[in-house]
């Protein structure tokens, strides 16, 4: 361990206290500009909610080690560990590789004196009847009573939440049970039981549910077995000193606890397995293409988002996952998926050789036309560079973006229902002429959340046209 590494656990021994340092504790190390934690063993798991992670300075308790995918970006460390911030920047918990861990260990090797997450609890006698009787590795479990979503809580407490839209549970999510405590009286049973959850399901991170939300057979003020009660290092727990604000009447939850209203309004969707393409996040949910696309040119996965959002956007490939939610919608005959989303922003999506395999698979034409026409609030925008100004020049390799724009790919496969209509003006072009291909999105990805005041955003070379 180094000298600084060292410090810094000095240091979180002195303000957390003895009792806060039940799991070993260590310093975090190659995290520039920090890294979100990771719902599962995975680099590709992140759980994208802006500052849930940990940073350069963060120090972290460390739970348990399981080997999982030797993929981090720079490393071939396949060995992972959960943990829970516990001092320095950042927020939460959440798988963690060994690359990121200043243990001293060496590769793929756990940090010292940490034990495997497939440690079975200790061998008591009980007369319970649950069926769950998993080990702490695979307390895995779905969400149900959750109609609408309920928000993650601060500590076992109803009124204790941030309300942050989209962070929580809803009907048939996964979660992982991390630690239990006792708190505020939820659902008709008056339960008291809480668990501390990871949900892996959605990249949100973790927080607190009450049992009532959880369909994991235990009884009620009660956990399943090998769920243990939550130390002074994770937050909101009773060890810890979390808020206890007061408790609401017993029976249902009061309201106000559902992110329906309020829940995720934006879904960008990646070509990639980088959910924000490298950046910070970009939307309210951040799609890995894994997510969204099966390879069958498919538009079942790409529909699978909360009936709140809005917005829908994609870069370059990307740009199917608005199309094939919007074909979706309308294959489905609900007028309430099809009148959902108002603001498509497809960012240099590319040109006529791009759009030849699953864009053919829809009439895209009519689909942007009809959905244009049925709502005068619906907007679509398409921000332009190189891959999509189709430049060619004879005797020139296509990746030197030099000659005239024609957008052939764009007004044959996408514009061509949409021109010379009423509705042609709810349609924008902003072409930033000779801007490559990465540059489109990573200057106006902001435009996701934060709509700029003018049409199209300032830039280079920006030319605004309706088609």
């Amino acid at each position: 361990m180094s000298v600084f590494g060292a410090l810094l656990v000095g240091a979180a021994a002195l303000l957390l206290g003895s009792s806060a340092l039940a799991d070993p504790t260590f310093g975090v190390m190659n995290a520039s500009g920090g890294i979100y934690w990771r719902s599962a063993p995975d680099w590709n798991t992140p759980e994208a909610v802006a500052g849930n992670g940990f940073y350069p300075n963060t120090i972290i308790a460390v739970h348990c080690y399981q080997s999982g995918a030797g993929n981090v970006p720079g490393s071939t460390d396949s060995m992972w560990e959960q943990a829970t911030d516990v001092g320095g920047s950042g927020t939460g918990s959440g798988w963690i590789n060994e690359h990121f861990i200043n243990d001293g260990a060496a590769i793929n090797q756990p940090s010292p004196g940490v034990p495997a997450c497939s440690t079975p609890p200790p061998t008591t006698t009980t007369t319970t009847t649950s069926t769950a009787t998993p080990t702490p590795a695979s307390l895995v479990y779905t969400i149900d009573n959750a109609d609408g979503g309920i928000y993650f809580r601060n500590s076992p407490h109803w009124a204790d939440t941030s309300q942050t839209p989209g962070v929580g549970v809803y009907n048939g999510d996964q979660v992982r049970l991390i630690c239990s405590g006792s708190g505020d009286v939820i659902g008709p049973y008056n339960n008291t039981a809480w668990s501390y959850v990871t949900n892996l399901s959605r990249s949100v991170g973790s927080g607190w549910v009450s049992e009532h939300f959880i369909d994991d057979k235990a009884p009620n003020d009660a956990w399943p077995t090998g769920d243990s009660p939550c130390a002074a290092n994770i937050p909101g727990s009773a060890t810890s000193g979390g808020a206890s604000p007061s408790s609401p009447t017993a029976g249902t939850p009061p309201s106000g606890g559902n992110p329906t209203s309020s829940g995720p309004t934006s879904a960008f969707y990646s070509p990639n397995n980088s959910p924000s393409a490298g950046l910070n996040p970009i939307a309210d949910l951040n799609l890995p293409y894994d997510q969204w696309a099966t390879g069958t040119c498919s538009d079942d996965a790409a529909a699978n988002i909360p009936i709140s959002v809005s917005t829908l956007a994609g870069w370059s490939d990307g740009r199917l996952g608005p199309i094939y939610a919007l074909a979706a919608a309308y294959a489905s005959g609900s007028s309430l998926r099809e009148g959902q989303f108002h603001r498509i922003i497809l960012f240099d999506p590319g040109d006529g050789g791009d759009f030849s395999v699953c864009d053919a698979h829809y009439n895209i034409n009519a689909l942007l036309a009809g959905w244009l026409k049925s709502n005068s609030q619906n907007r679509l925008i398409v921000l332009t560079g190189c891959s999509s100004e189709q430049k060619r020049v004879i005797g020139l390799p296509t990746p030197f973006c030099v000659g005239h724009s024609t957008f052939g790919g764009l007004w044959s496969s996408y514009f061509a229902g949409i021109w010379n209509q009423p509705f042609a003006w709810q349609a924008q072009v902003c072409d930033y002429d000779g801007m490559s291909h990465a540059d489109v999105l990573t200057n106006f990805a902001y435009i996701v959340n934060k709509p700029p005041a003018q049409s199209c955003p300032a830039g280079p070379h920006l030319t605004a046209w309706n088609p």
